[in-house]
């Protein structure tokens, strides 16, 4: 990830203070971040990367504040690389709620030299402590941290470099002794989801798993986990109630990594929370909280000897700490337990995870090839043959699938159709939006529940044409823009081609496009920025005629609100 450091201007403090609010409005714990007044920007250093939805600033003192990054961006990698630079730039201390943040800058290098306890009048304006109820009930104290150096941060500071990919170096480091973590550093590193790499599942590891069963096996694991995951309260009671009577039972479990086991040494990884360290957690009902991870899976097993505690008991052991939880752990296991069963919650926790079997999960290619005879929509071209599909559900899970014939067009029309079903489950679980109420009415229809294969298709082809026009309703998304934009200019040269005798692009579904794919700050945003910049380094990365790149270059000369200086962390 680039960063650019932003002239001194009054311009630029204004940009740069629009952007982190911009993040904070879409962040669910963006309240966690403070905006600084815009004429205090203006006297530091400020560095944002090309498409503002990341950044940070740091004072003439040291101090590290106001670090940013949209919610899909805040992988260790960026968050690494971005303090990596601050330091650079002159950085050596920060301060945080205590939530998640002050463990990811300690793993940077970062240590607490002191806190102040929470303090309800100095609470930030937008603070719902609901949201930070796992952080002391919604009232963190603020902790100080100086910087001191780190050993395992450099692996995420990489540039292109995934974080699985860091995990493995810093393996390597471990196993030939480059770097040595002490017992704390080592456990946060598991709470930010290492684990070895005997045990981590890959893609091809699931593909494997899947296609070895026999077609009938699938079948089974299929229905096992279809009525696991969808069980009503009722059915999750009774399948707790037999867990209890000592039967083999199909709980759930989620993490936030893909496993092929369940290793002790790893206890609390997943939530890092003192009682996660009791042994493997799971649920006769899913909880569906993203704190656990989105990774579900159906697990048999069966418990010999449960301990039975009520959710108010279990719930008291949260306030004990990590050590007292190992010890109680392991008091319950010499007294001949293999197991806690929490009643009011219908939880199992196993102790020891070695019996543990993985009944399911739907990615293998078996289950994908038995899944997609179910209902789809399809782009045809003018003999009908079929370029792509889209499946609405496929094992949970929606699908575009490109067939032989298709072509750059064809996975963005399917996307099309891609987000108009996510309105229709949006709809359900939150209620409709004006701009969800805005695409029924420009598709004359009451109900996403009630559109037709045409209205879709409409739908999918104006999107099209949205797409080709180039114009990206938000910085960050200027670049993908002109991609397609070249992409679907050679494919439908005139807006007549029969493929696209559906739409009809219009400023009402273009501000309703533009509203689905950007909040309004970021539409704001745009509206400031220059319509030009260097998206692409050569006219074959472009992908454009000599006449399209001699007029692209011609245009990307303009001036910009940024500045030419970079500076892009080592």
């Amino acid at each position: 990830m680039t960063m650019v450091e932003m002239e001194a201007t009054e311009e630029n403090a204004n940009l740069f203070a629009q952007a982190i609010q911009n993040i904070k409005d879409t962040h669910p714990e963006g309240a966690a971040v403070y905006v600084y007044p815009t004429d205090e920007y203006a006297g530091m250093k400020l560095f944002v990367n090309e498409d503002q939805s990341a950044g940070f600033a740091v004072k003439a003192d040291g101090d590290i504040v106001s670090v940013f990054a949209a919610p899909n961006r805040l992988a260790p990698g960026r968050v690494y690389s971005m303090l990596s630079l601050a330091i650079e730039q002159g950085g050596t201390k920060l301060d945080a709620f205590d939530t998640v943040l002050p463990e990811v800058y300690a793993m940077a290098g970062f240590v607490e030299v002191g806190r102040d306890p929470w303090v309800e009048k100095f609470k930030p304006s937008d603070w719902d402590k609901a949201t930070f109820a796992n952080y002391n009930n919604g009232e963190p104290d603020i902790v100080y941290m100086e910087y001191q150096g780190a050993a395992v941060p450099q692996y995420f500071a990489q540039t292109g470099i995934s974080k699985d990919e860091a995990l493995l170096e810093v393996d390597d480091a471990l196993s030939d002794g480059t770097i040595t973590l002490t017992e704390a550093e080592a456990e946060k590193l598991v709470a930010m989801g290492y684990t070895h790499p005997s045990e981590r599942e890959t893609e091809n590891d699931r593909v494997n798993a899947a296609a070895a069963r026999s077609e009938e096996e699938a079948a089974t694991a299929r229905e096992t986990f279809a009525a696991a995951k969808d069980r009503t309260d009722e059915q999750a009671t009774a399948e707790f109630a037999r867990a209890g009577s000592g039967d083999t039972v199909s709980f759930l479990h989620r993490s936030h990594n893909p496993k092929k086991k369940f290793t002790d040494s790893r206890l609390g990884g997943n939530t890092g929370s003192p009682t996660a360290f009791l042994g493997h957690f799971l649920g006769a009902i899913d909880p569906v909280n993203p704190k656990y991870g989105n990774e579900l899976a159906v697990i048999t097993f069966k418990l010999e000897k449960p301990m039975f505690v009520d959710s108010e008991t279990f719930e008291s052991w949260g306030d004990l700490s990590v050590e007292e939880n190992k010890a109680m752990r392991l008091k319950f296991l010499e007294a001949g337990y293999d197991g806690i069963l929490v009643e009011g919650l219908e939880w199992a926790i196993k102790f020891e995870g070695a019996d543990l079997g993985i009944q399911n999960d739907t990615t293998g290619d078996d289950f994908l090839l038995a899944e997609l005879e179910k209902d789809f929509l399809s782009q045809e071209d003018d003999t009908d043959a079929d370029r792509a599909r889209f499946y609405p559900d496929v094992g949970g899970k929606r699908v575009i699938q490109l067939l032989e014939a298709s072509d750059l067009s064809s996975f963005l029309h399917e996307s099309g159709h891609l987000f108009l079903d996510i309105q229709r489950i949006w709809v359900e679980k939150y209620g409709m939006n004006e701009n969800q109420q805005a695409m029924l009415d420009w598709l004359g229809v009451d109900s996403f529940e009630n559109l037709t294969t045409e209205q879709h298709e409409t739908w999918a082809e104006t999107f099209e044409v949205y797409l080709r026009e180039g114009k990206a309703p938000s910085v960050g998304l200027r670049r993908a823009f002109a991609s397609f934009a070249s992409w679907l200019k050679r494919i439908y040269r005139t807006l007549s081609n029969p493929r696209l005798q559906r739409a009809r692009l219009d400023p009402t579904i273009t501000e309703i496009f533009d509203r689905m794919l950007a909040t309004e700050s970021e539409i704001d945003i745009a509206k400031l920025a220059p319509e030009y910049a260097e998206l692409f380094r050569s006219q074959e990365q472009a992908g454009m005629t000599d006449a399209e790149w001699a007029k692209y270059k011609k245009n990307a000369t303009k001036k910009t609100r940024l500045p030419r200086r970079r500076s892009t962390p080592r």
